[in-house]
């Protein structure tokens, strides 16, 4: 089966206070084609409204389609470059190219129109528009700090005790690593429709090393410490909860993306964004996924479905955000519960390979 999109989560309408809706059938759909112990990669994107993140997660779904199926030839053509170099990109045999267009309810359209549909985290998109601004900033360190709140707040929790027999105080105190944990992995600035870059026309491996320096420095300078407190504690923030911050910038998709009649035709779209583009999917997929881990421990298939339902249940009143103990509450129970379908999934291989049909153990019979 190909990949396509599937939507586990609907937000109502203000008839139900804008709640969050969990279809188990949709979610079971997915986590059952993957064996229970496969280690899972969450990757998300969030921002503001009609910013292109509609648009993305259509090439994602294009990119995905495509190695789905085993194509070898969804990589980029190789041709001489200037200065002897391999040229990067262009040619017919591009994914953007072969990934066919796609059914109803498997893309998202362009201009936001799907964009009340929950998007399906190790890795978190912030898709931007124009800059990584001051506004964009604040709203993450925000949004991060529930995090951070959450996980203080279990580590006081498990400090938590009395005394013992003889008097002495048992209260636990963090190790340097837990004092240091911060609750999410990986957090990924994407600036949309950039303009800066110094090289207007990339073609050789050279040229993109050039620009993704540019993104580098570009993201140094955003994040940097600032005299101002306020300022400084945003950026503190963000460093203290992420345990890696990166950028990278896309040029504009080109003028007729952006008009009504836009079918998808990747011909229309501006090569200079396909390339970074082709860049940027593959860094995405390819070369950064890693394991989604929560305090520390690798997510499995079998145990992402506890989380994502006790998550959901929190939200069912759309128009309160949950307090940071509520989302605590909610990982622990997801945690109990993953622990507890774990060890008896434990207990019972252990007693399969013991004493079940292939066993070469057996009982002595009385004499």
């Amino acid at each position: 089966m190909t990949a396509r999109a599937v939507q586990i989560v609907s937000i109502g309408s203000s008839e139900d206070d804008y709640s969050f809706t969990l279809d188990d059938e949709a979610l079971m759909s997915v986590l059952s084609k993957a064996p229970p112990e496969m280690k899972i990669s969450v990757v998300s994107c969030v921002g503001a409204f009609r910013t292109g993140k509609s648009a993305l997660l259509s090439w994602f779904l294009r990119y995905l389609r495509l190695t789905s199926l085993n194509d070898d030839d969804w990589e980029a053509v190789s041709t001489p470059g200037k200065e002897g170099e391999e040229e990067e990109g262009g040619g017919e045999n591009e994914w953007w190219n072969k990934g066919g267009k796609l059914n109803e309810g498997e893309k998202f359209d362009w201009r936001g129109g799907q964009e009340r549909h929950t998007t399906g985290i190790w890795m978190c998109i912030y898709n931007v528009s124009g800059r990584i601004g001051e506004d964009a900033l604040q709203h993450l360190a925000l949004f991060s700090e529930y995090g951070r709140v959450a996980l203080r707040a279990e580590d006081e929790e498990g400090a938590g005790g009395g005394e013992d027999e003889d008097g002495d105080d048992s209260r636990k105190k963090r190790s340097p690593t837990q004092s240091t944990a911060r609750p999410f992995q990986k957090i990924e600035f994407l600036v949309r429709d950039w303009q800066n870059f110094t090289i207007e026309d990339p073609s050789t491996s050279s040229d993109f090393a050039q620009m993704e320096s540019e993104m580098d420095a570009y993201l140094k300078s955003v994040i940097k410490s600032r005299d101002a407190e306020d300022l400084a504690e945003t950026r503190q923030q963000i460093s203290e909860c992420f345990e890696k911050v990166s950028a990278y910038l896309l040029t504009h998709p080109g003028i007729p993306v952006t008009r009504k009649n836009f079918d998808g035709d990747p011909a229309k779209v501006d090569p200079t964004f396909l390339k970074l583009l082709d860049r940027y999917v593959k860094r995405v997929f390819s070369t950064e996924l890693e394991p989604k881990t929560i305090h520390g421990r690798t997510l499995t298939s079998s145990e992402l479905g506890a989380y994502i339902k006790a998550y959901a249940s929190i939200f069912k009143g759309g128009e309160e955000f949950p307090e940071p103990t509520t989302l605590l509450k909610a990982t622990a129970s997801a945690n109990n519960a993953n622990a507890k379908m774990v060890a008896a999934g434990k207990y019972k291989a252990e007693m399969d390979h013991a004493f079940g049909p292939r066993s070469t153990v057996f009982a002595k019979t009385e004499e």
